[in-house]
């Protein structure tokens, strides 16, 4: 089965994790895609078709690239079995490449993330929910990273109630799973607290919360900081504070093991979005699943997803993000027993909580059904 893969981003661990596991199950990739400068990664070894340079956040600088793109998006799609969408933007380019098809595959897309601007206020957030909602209709099959983007958003919010869809998690991966096997060790009993917080390192309110909690805690507290920054502010701070250390960008799954070795906590709060309805009431973070293999407690935010398996499970601490300095200090009061209880937690997690089980090979044969359809 030939499967076209629009990425959104050239280089995302996420979406090469996805592809590699449909190809596992016998499909044949083919990958178009964008770069954003910021976000470096591995490519796909299979090789690819660069499509253009997108802007992060700026949205309507984005029509061009797009517009640009459609012929190849389209040439490729008129030899493809099944369209594989990595946004709801590239689903509207593949539905539009579509209707000038003789030939019309099946479209596929998959969603991790509803941007603010369709949970906002106001008409521009009107008519833009609307445009997702006339395109989001028209695909064959939604693959959701979490329940909540069915149940929160598309239905409660979009009324969207008829587009068959799928849920898998951004659990671990089998080609993770196939590098390391068990947990790194922990870190040792010297009494500092080391907390990690990995990846994109986009929420200004979780930067605050452990740069104070680092302050704050006079050498009790180190925070340990990987991945791509969006302020250059977090590196400029960091580099001043004897509490912090920022060890760069990493690759994905090659680095995790190690990264994950040198802290006893993981920061898995997603970013802080203020209380109102949004993304982080239904996303579901990579580190949540990363932090339960590698056996590590977490913080994450009160009233998300993965707040909630967290407090199921036992196996960290939720925190008020609106109330930075109830977080600090309710960092401040953890000790080693606690880390030791929920990581003895996370040891009894069942193991399907976070690891892939037969999800991609269900996915596989949907796609295989949309086609004989």
């Amino acid at each position: 089965m030939n499967v076209v893969f629009l990425m959104p981003y050239l280089g995302d661990a996420r979406n090469l994790e996805r592809m590699r596991a449909l190809e596992r199950e016998g499909v044949r990739p083919d990958v178009l895609g964008f770069k954003r400068s910021y976000y470096p990664g591995k490519t796909w070894p299979g090789g690819y078709t660069f499509l253009g340079d997108l802007r992060e956040r700026q949205y309507v600088k984005r029509v061009p690239p797009y517009l640009n793109a459609f012929a190849t998006i389209r040439r490729h799609m008129a030899q493809a079995d099944v369209v594989y969408a990595f946004s709801q933007d590239l689903l509207g380019l593949a539905w539009l490449a579509r209707l000038t098809l003789g030939r019309k595959p099946p479209i596929v897309c998959e969603v991790a993330d509803i941007q603010p601007p369709l949970t906002g206020r106001g008409w521009t957030s009107g008519w833009l929910r609307w445009l997702e909602r006339y395109v989001v209709s028209r695909a064959d099959l939604l693959v959701v990273t979490s329940e909540a983007f069915v149940s929160g958003y598309y239905r409660a919010i979009q009324r969207i109630y008829d587009v068959p869809y799928q849920v898998i998690e951004n659990k671990v991966s089998e080609n993770e799973l196939a590098l390391y096997k068990g947990t790194a060790d922990m870190q040792g009993q010297d009494g500092v607290l080391r907390i990690g917080y990995f990846g994109l390192l986009r929420c200004l309110r979780s930067w605050e919360i452990l740069r104070r909690a680092s302050e704050k805690g006079n050498g009790r507290v180190h925070i340990y900081l990987r991945g791509v920054p969006r302020w250059p502010s977090i590196i400029e701070e960091a580099s001043r504070s004897g509490h912090v250390e920022y060890g760069g960008p990493y690759v994905s799954p090659d680095e995790l093991h190690d990264i994950f070795e040198r802290v006893d906590l993981v920061w898995a709060a997603f970013p802080y979005e203020g209380s109102d309805v949004g993304n982080w009431k239904w996303a579901r973070t990579h580190r949540f699943y990363q932090s339960c293999f590698y056996g590590r407690p977490m913080l994450t935010q009160l009233g998300t997803e993965d707040g909630r398996v967290v407090d199921r499970f036992e196996i960290g601490m939720n925190l008020d993000l609106s109330d930075i300095e109830g977080s600090v200090d309710r960092i401040l009061g953890i000790e080693a027993r606690d880390i030791e209880r929920w990581k003895g937690n996370i040891a009894k997690v069942p193991h399907q909580v976070y690891e892939h089980d037969d999800e991609h090979h269900l996915l596989v044969q949907k796609m295989k059904t949309l086609c004989s359809l």
